[in-house]
């Protein structure tokens, strides 16, 4: 019997996304949109939509957590800040960017950080050569160079191969999110925790959720998510689940999991 792993009990993770969206549908009009989304997210998460009619399959990827889209539109040749918080983010994976004109956002090599990670230490052995600087005739195991003038006694540089033990630490998730969230990103980052602290992302239903794949920002409810699977949790594809009430388990689940370990994702 094929078994679900439990991904919601997954730390929750940061993903950085570069975007860009040639026709970006906003309230204004469609313009070109560039910046950045710092998302969170248990997982990329696999979705599958078919038409009943038709028997056509779409295929989308997401990830599904209180989000920030950060970016510029460009109107007229002016940048025009378009920012908000969001609650999750659908794209297309056939049209990632590994550059720009075509794909829209960078899912091959965003920036990922898991704040819970632990420091790992971990004990290296290197051979280390050892050097002397010997007067006159005094022999070691191998002779590197030899200097001599004249006037002056011989002088040799000998060496010696001698076996050390390291130990070598990495750096700790909550260190990693510090830097790299408190510093190019503390913009998007700061916005983000506002947002979570003043209860804006609390609850994910009626908000926003930015649809790559269609170019605009669509609100997260019944009628735009629930024609989905969630490939990881509904792998038989069973018609009697509701995905829509999935996304809502899922974001509750992500959310709650910094919440519960508000230490390490809020500093």
């Amino acid at each position: 019997m094929f078994e679900i792993q439990d991904v919601l009990e997954f730390p929750t993770l940061f993903w950085i996304l570069e975007l860009y969206i040639p026709d970006y549908e906003s309230q204004m009009g469609s313009f070109q949109l560039e910046g950045y989304i710092l998302a969170t997210s248990k997982q990329v998460w696999n979705l599958i939509s078919t038409n009943e009619e038709t028997g056509e399959t779409l295929v989308r990827s997401c990830l599904i957590g209180p989000a920030v889209m950060y970016g510029n539109m460009s109107v007229g040749g002016r940048p025009i800040p378009e920012v908000k918080t969001i609650s999750g983010v659908i794209f297309d994976s056939t049209e990632l960017r590994p550059d720009k004109p075509t794909p829209l956002v960078d899912i091959i090599s965003p920036d990922v950080i898991d704040p819970t990670a632990k420091a790992d230490e971990e004990k290296i052995t290197k051979e280390i050569r050892v050097i002397e600087l010997a007067r006159g005739q005094k022999m070691a195991d191998e002779v590197l160079t030899k200097v001599q003038n004249n006037h002056l006694i011989p002088k040799r540089l000998l060496g010696n191969l001698v076996k050390k033990t390291f130990t070598v630490k990495t750096t700790s998730g909550v260190k990693n999110a510090k830097v790299c969230l408190g510093g190019l990103h503390s913009d998007k980052y700061r916005l983000f925790v506002d947002a979570i602290k003043s209860g804006e992302l609390r609850v994910p239903e009626g908000r926003l959720i930015l649809d790559v794949a269609q170019k605009k920002l669509i609100t997260f409810e019944k009628n735009n998510l629930s024609h989905y699977v969630i490939v990881e949790l509904n792998p038989v594809l069973d018609p009697n689940i509701d995905a829509f009430d999935q996304f809502v388990d899922v974001y509750h689940s992500t959310l709650e999991y910094m919440l519960g370990t508000e230490e390490n994702y809020f500093f």
